[in-house]
């Protein structure tokens, strides 16, 4: 569904800015738009706005591929598994904070 050409790619993108912050606001300024229909639909919509950033990032770094929006969702939620266990397992080595 979807694939990494240039590893680099996803270390150093192209956009000014650190990726980590600037996704951050840009997600939570989507969130904060779309809350009335996140409301209604209990929280579900959430997903829909990470595969539409997940999609979007692809679109905008070389490397990085992605066949549709099925694939930016499942991508998304790997993702957002992924960093769920990391920060369990930094949570539990450091504790709370």
């Amino acid at each position: 569904p979807f694939e990494v050409n240039e590893p680099t790619t996803l270390i150093d993108p192209p956009l000014p800015g650190t990726p980590r912050v600037r996704s951050e606001a840009i997600s939570a300024q989507n969130v904060l738009l779309t809350l009335p229909i996140t409301v209604l639909t209990l929280g579900l919509f959430v997903f829909v706005i990470n595969a539409l950033m997940f999609w979007a990032t692809a679109g905008l770094l070389n490397g990085l591929h992605v066949n549709g929006f099925a694939a930016a969702l499942i991508g998304s939620l790997l993702y957002s598994l992924c960093a769920m266990a990391i920060d369990l397992l930094v949570e539990r080595m450091f504790g709370p904070g």
